[in-house]
């Protein structure tokens, strides 16, 4: 009965191996991933956006609610001219969806700009400003910092070609 073991010593294992061991590989790879997908969940960009939607109104269609004021820069002879027009909660002779006020002066708009932010909370205000070709960056700037001074965070520069309404 002598032949009739096979030798378990190992020598005789080392011959039947053939190929890399896979197990240490696959260990490591399953743990990065395991990792990742932690890391995935914990530090996700979407938790950190803050957006605002518009939302849904009783009478069905989305929007938001406020105001927009739509300021429209142009230079004549020099000085800055501001022509602006507003549609929203904003009380207005004739109760007019949207209004188109006269041009003015820059410090008009600057007035402008506190009084219908206070008149509708600078939370729910929304101002446009579309400077023209001639206009003067210096004048945006003066219209944006008024708007920040009045508490009005949703401020945005338009390019003049954007010929919309107010407020889209």
């Amino acid at each position: 009965m002598k032949g009739g073991f096979r030798r378990r010593n190992a020598m005789a294992l080392h011959g039947m191996h053939y190929g890399p061991n896979m197990t240490p590989m696959v260990d490591v790879v399953l743990v990065i991933l395991i990792f990742f997908m932690a890391s995935a969940s914990v530090m996700g960009a979407e938790w950190l956006l803050n957006t605002a939607l518009p939302t849904r109104r009783a009478g069905g269609s989305a929007g938001r609610e406020g105001a927009a004021l739509r300021l429209e820069l142009t230079a004549v002879n020099g000085e800055a001219r501001v022509g602006a027009s507003v549609k929203g909660r904003v009380a207005r002779p004739g109760g007019a969806e949207v209004e188109t006020l006269g041009a003015m002066d820059l410090a008009g708009a600057v007035a402008l700009v506190s009084s219908v932010a206070r008149e509708v909370g600078p939370p729910s205000l929304t101002v446009t400003i579309v400077p023209s070709g001639a206009a003067s960056w210096e004048w945006v700037v003066r219209l944006h910092e008024a708007c920040h001074a009045a508490g009005v965070t949703r401020v945005c520069v338009a390019g003049a070609e954007d010929r919309a309404g107010p407020g889209g």
